[in-house]
């Protein structure tokens, strides 16, 4: 199974990123072809097995679905990219998730069109085009459409969520839809690896009139980035930008960081400290970068003064357990083997499922207190009240 993998540099995957830094298009026009990373193929991978089983689901109006277990193993040969991804069981789990969604809403939906994996093209801009996860459209009542998130590492929100409004304008365009014939565009984020507040499954619903007010919102930050100073902006934006190691924008926040000489804390200002809070991460991201090219240099013979190439760290293995287990068993007995440990909460309510109600599990369940943790208000968890701010509150009442 090969897919070729193509996006516009006006995408909707990226739209969160130029929408707030318009010189970042054409900064990254400059750069040589990038590599795609190992965790974006296995991304690629399971969109291209949801389709699959997607495809099964659609011919049979919901009514049937594919043996999942027979693709475990299987191997997804991306295109343009040196990966070839294994179809594991916890992959299947998780597309599972995403594809019942969809399947409860063809069940039980008078619908007239169920489109995958399918291209878009906006008339607002030569490279305003796309490619929606799925989408359905139900006559005189609404559209629905879903995206699938397989990282864990970032969580997504659904409200306002940019990428899907993006795609909301395409379903809508693609079905040559009035605003007569619907009554709303409802959006899901399906993310089942990610553990986020609002569950794996999140909802949105736009009008539309609300998706009007985003499309020209939409056309004039497309037509800034094809000024010829667009400018650079560094934000939250920045993750995962291919262009951050080259980026004057981020070099310049480096700077203001070497700058502050690495002043002691609490002669800092609270604006001055969570300025560097904020900016840390993309720091951080721009000195990996730095590293990167350094090994690569290195790597090509170069002399890096200070550093050096050395075998990385690794555990030893073994070849073959069963070996192991068949060669030494009868000298050391069941010693060779790790005593056993109970399985965590979440992997016992898995074991146990559709034999004891997750329910009866509560009484045995703690879940510890480690205090509280500093975040970004983009955070999707709520705000914790402290007992300080309580007192606080508390006085201005008397």
């Amino acid at each position: 199974m090969e897919k070729t993998i193509s996006h516009s540099p006006l995408g909707a995957s990226t739209c969160h990123r130029w929408w707030e830094c318009p010189g970042s298009v054409a900064l990254i026009a400059k750069l040589p072809k990038q590599e795609q990373s190992f965790a974006a193929a296995e991304g690629t991978a399971a969109h291209h097995f949801a389709e699959h089983a997607l495809n099964v689901i659609k011919t049979s109006k919901g009514l049937a679905h594919m043996n999942y277990d027979a693709e475990i193993g299987k191997t997804v040969m991306i295109e343009d990219s040196e990966h070839e991804i294994e179809i594991s069981e916890n992959m299947v789990e998780a597309v599972i998730v995403y594809i019942n969604t969809i399947k409860a809403e063809l069940v039980k939906s008078n619908w007239k069109e169920f489109l995958i994996e399918h291209p878009f093209h906006l008339d607002i801009d030569q490279d305003a085009w796309g490619t929606v996860d799925a989408m359905l459209y139900v006559p005189n009542e609404k559209i629905i459409l879903w995206d699938y998130k397989h990282g864990k590492g970032t969580l997504v929100n659904v409200d306002n969520n940019k990428q899907l409004m993006y795609y909301a304008l395409g379903a809508v365009n693609n079905f040559n839809i009035s605003p007569l014939d619907i009554d709303e565009i409802i959006t899901y984020i399906v993310q089942p690896r990610a553990s986020h507040p609002d569950g794996w499954i999140r909802k949105c619903t736009y009008s539309m009139p609300d998706l009007k007010r985003f499309e020209i919102e939409l056309k004039v930050k497309m037509e800034a980035t094809r000024s010829l100073n667009a400018p650079l902006k560094s934000g939250t934006h920045c993750k995962f930008c291919p262009a951050i190691g080259d980026c004057p924008a981020i070099r310049a926040e480096a700077q203001v960081v070497a700058k502050k000489d690495f002043a002691a804390v609490p002669e800092l200002s609270v604006e001055q400290m969570v300025k560097l809070l904020e900016m840390s991460p993309r720091i951080t991201d721009y000195l990996k970068e730095v590293s990167i090219y350094l090994k690569a240099k290195a790597e090509r013979g170069e002399i890096i003064k200070g550093f050096k190439l050395v075998k990385a760290k690794s555990n030893r293995v073994w070849k073959c357990q069963s070996k192991v287990i068949d060669d030494f068993k009868d000298a050391l007995g069941d010693n060779i083997f790790e005593k056993r440990k109970l399985l965590s909460p979440a992997k016992l309510e898995k074991l146990a499922k559709g034999k004891i109600k997750k329910d009866d599990f509560m009484n045995y369940i703690d879940k510890p207190d480690k205090g509280l943790v500093l975040v970004p208000d983009s955070d999707p968890r709520n705000a914790v009240k402290t007992s300080a701010s309580e007192d606080f509150d508390f006085n201005i009442l008397d």
